[in-house]
């Protein structure tokens, strides 16, 4: 009986680390990829992020309870609802935190459909405040993160790589939904997968 119980009290108590991204299309991620390929030829130390989890993260969450989920999912359904239906995403150019000459993380630019964005996060910011979440500190900068330096090895060539691609055009497409993603660590990698995608305008 006391092992039954157990079971069911670590499942009532299961956490999931959660997100809230704008997911972007196959033949986006595909051009985002070949930036990547590239990248890859250089004798620098990054961990590159697998062509199937490029994504705009609008706000991370962190362990979410199951319990807490649906009502997460409910407060970004309205969040998406309040935003006026499809807006253009455009993406171009690449950049790195905390800057080109020190690149920690990599990123691909948004050229446009970053303020309608700012603004989702900042609506989502404040419903998700509601439900005990801390709201952010740091201004919203819309970009896809592709890499993460592990060490400082190769970097200088990395620097000047990203500066010859700031400019580039790496296609457009129209975004239409939100959606609230489920992350599991493993160590091949993060797995992503969608708890549930809300269309923008949607009443």
């Amino acid at each position: 009986m006391s092992s039954r119980l157990c079971g069911i009290i670590t499942l009532a108590m299961e956490q999931i680390r959660t997100f809230i991204a704008v997911l972007i299309s196959p033949e986006l991620k595909s051009r985002i990829g070949e930036v990547e390929e590239n990248f890859k030829k250089l004798p620098c130390d990054v961990k590159w992020v697998a062509e199937e989890n490029l994504h705009i993260t609008l706000k991370f969450l962190g362990n979410v309870s199951e319990n807490k989920l649906e009502a997460v999912c409910s407060a970004v359904q309205k969040t998406a609802a309040a935003i006026p239906s499809g807006f253009e995403l455009a993406m171009s150019g690449v950049g790195a935190f905390p800057n080109i000459g020190r690149p920690q993380v990599i990123w691909v630019g948004v050229h446009k459909g970053g303020e309608e964005m700012a603004k989702l996060a900042e609506l989502l910011d404040d419903a998700l405040s509601g439900l005990g979440f801390e709201k952010e500190k740091k201004r919203f900068s819309a970009h896809v993160t592709i890499g993460r330096a592990r060490s400082p090895r190769g970097l200088d060539s990395l620097a000047e790589a990203i500066r010859t691609m700031q400019a580039e055009d790496l296609g457009s497409e129209t975004i239409e939904s939100i959606a609230v993603m489920k992350s599991e660590l493993r160590p091949s990698g993060p797995v992503y997968s969608v708890v549930g995608e809300f269309k923008l305008g949607a009443s």
